[in-house]
């Protein structure tokens, strides 16, 4: 397996991708919960842009929540970033520039099967 990087690690599913939606807003949010002052890195890391995390709340775990649905809703190019998954969510948790906590999404890589940190 290649080296890493402390920007280039990543979580690979061994089988196929499970793509998330709206009806998987509390399982995410529960999952990330952690990481809810970090919302808006993670929400750039998830491909949303600044306009759409310009919510109007002062509470982190609101603005979390509300960062998930709009990710959970596709409110981004997901073309460029690819489409909501458990993997995707992993790699933005463990990001240094995203939510900064590998432990976590470690955490999520394991409950979730996502296999292999590289």
């Amino acid at each position: 397996s290649e080296g890493t990087t402390s920007e280039g690690a990543a979580c690979v599913s061994t089988k196929e991708e499970v793509s998330l939606d709206e009806e998987d807003l509390v399982d995410v949010l529960e999952e990330v919960i952690d990481v809810a002052a970090n919302w808006k890195q993670l929400g750039l890391k998830l491909g949303l842009g600044l306009p759409t995390l310009e919510i109007e709340n002062n509470k982190p775990k609101e603005f979390l929540r509300n960062m998930l649905k709009e990710w959970l809703r596709q409110n981004y190019d997901e073309k460029k970033y690819g489409i909501p998954s458990w993997t995707m969510l992993c790699k933005a948790v463990g990001s240094p520039d995203g939510g900064n906590n590998k432990a976590l999404a470690v955490k999520i890589a394991k409950k979730y099967n996502i296999s292999e940190w590289n």
